[in-house]
């Protein structure tokens, strides 16, 4: 039996989005000092690795058990907490069930179901040696890929040694931006691969960002010429956050 209460249950759903936005059926693997979520999207383009320490909760308790892990529907959880308040909220896994429990204003429970696990490992972080890093606000970062939807469904990221540049070439609107330093929105770059540019999904970019942007005002970013984005994002310290997405690689 895991048991573990969140504060509130807006908290909770706050942490849902992170992982949701990447995939439904997640696994959750505990440990004595929390919990850790790392999956692929179902097409395994994109990752999420979310780490909750045990001290952003209110009680955490593994009741004795080694290395336990659940598995379940993210959007059927979304579903149960969508009428709860802001009072804390218990979850218990027990057997094949989880039980979530809010005791404030009124006592209400429910029991979902527990999947077959994902695997017997959390997937293992990319081993990737990137040669940019650009810091940077969220709303900066949330900015660009905002314009860059009005005209595709891909943003070209080009890293030059004084801007971190973003261009789209649509049917019929083209879009470019370039945020340099010293900037509101760009903090500090580090280059070690000039020109470097590489394309991504914005579906992608857009889910992750605006699920991160609830608890992340900067993110750290990444990049090699055609190779996966990182995006590391500032949170409170009991959380860890990033996640991973491959390039779009355009025919020659």
């Amino acid at each position: 039996m895991v048991r573990m209460t969140f504060k509130s249950a807006s908290e909770l759903k706050n942490l849902i989005a992170l992982a949701s936005c990447i995939n439904d059926e997640v696994q959750f693997n505990f440990a004595d000092n929390g919990f850790l979520v790392r999956v692929l999207d179902p097409s395994r383009v994109a990752m999420v690795s979310l780490t909750v320490d045990k001290a952003f909760l209110e009680e955490f308790d593994l009741k004795g058990q080694q290395n336990p892990s659940m598995t379940i529907s993210l959007s059927q959880l979304e579903r149960l907490l969508k009428g709860m308040s802001k009072n804390p909220v218990t979850l218990e896994v027990e057997s094949n069930k989880l039980h979530i429990e809010q005791t404030k204003p009124y006592v209400r429970k429910f029991n979902m179901p527990i999947l077959e696990p994902i695997q017997d490992e959390p997937v293992p972080e990319p081993k990737i040696k990137y040669k940019n890093t650009i810091k940077m606000t969220v709303d900066g970062l949330r900015a660009t890929i905002e314009d860059a939807l009005l005209v595709s469904d891909h943003i070209k990221f080009k890293v030059t040694p004084d801007a971190f540049n973003c261009e789209i070439h649509g049917d019929l609107v083209d879009y470019n931006a370039k945020i340099q330093q010293p900037s509101d929105y760009l903090l500090n770059m580090e280059v070690g691969e000039p020109d470097a540019t590489a394309i991504f999904s914005l579906k992608y970019l857009d889910d992750m960002t605006k699920a991160a942007i609830k608890i992340a005002s900067i993110v750290t970013v990444k990049i090699s010429k055609d190779m996966p984005i990182h995006l590391a994002f500032e949170t409170p310290p009991e959380i860890q956050l990033w996640y991973a997405l491959a390039p779009r690689i355009e025919p020659e």
